[in-house]
């Protein structure tokens, strides 16, 4: 991508195992200093409702970055692929199983971890998408590119793991994800 961004790495649970799910967190320093998460994930392994797991959070740069790279970007998705997890791999072990691995975003992130799901299944197999922008490219269309390619059979939807969320008063963005569904 010709740039260089930050991460937050933040794993749980007993260090030594090797196996452990990896989760990605689109727009990252949101939940690295605006809703700092890796506590309540600490206490959640600990009380027994999470597995010991590794999370990273990827920065987006600046805004400019983020519109270019989240929505539907296979670049961006192949220089996560190619190489931010092997550098993952370096610093905490975790799972190579798409079953094991999740990716978290919100908006064009939630957009960004349902294409890369979709696209890269061998890779990722499961999505969490809160309001994402299935809208995309043209804001004010409930029926956006990714929606379209699925209907259209171009995007198969292999055996993976979706959770949707969206606001009933995000009227565009629900109506949006409910074309996804």
């Amino acid at each position: 991508l010709g740039n260089e961004r930050s991460i937050w790495l933040y794993t749980t649970g007993d260090t030594s195992v090797e196996h452990r799910p990896l989760a990605l967190l689109l727009d990252g320093q949101f939940w690295a200093h605006t809703m700092p998460v890796a506590g309540p994930l600490q206490q959640l392994t600990d009380a027994g409702e999470l597995p010991a797991a590794v999370y990273v959070m990827i920065d987006i740069i600046d805004r400019e970055h983020r519109t270019q790279e989240l929505p539907c970007n296979a670049d961006f998705w192949l220089a996560i692929q190619e190489e931010l997890l092997p550098q993952i791999q370096q610093w905490a072990a975790y799972s190579h199983e798409a079953a094991d691995t999740v990716i978290v975003g919100q908006s064009f992130g939630g957009l960004s971890s349902v294409y890369a799901t979709l696209s890269w299944p061998e890779t990722f197999g499961a999505a969490v998408s809160l309001s994402g922008s299935f809208w995309w490219p043209e804001r004010g269309k409930a029926n956006g590119w990714l929606p379209q390619q699925l209907q259209q059979g171009l995007l198969a939807a292999p055996p993976r793991r979706f959770y949707l969320e969206a606001g009933k008063r995000e009227r565009l963005i629900l109506a949006a994800n409910q074309q996804l569904q």
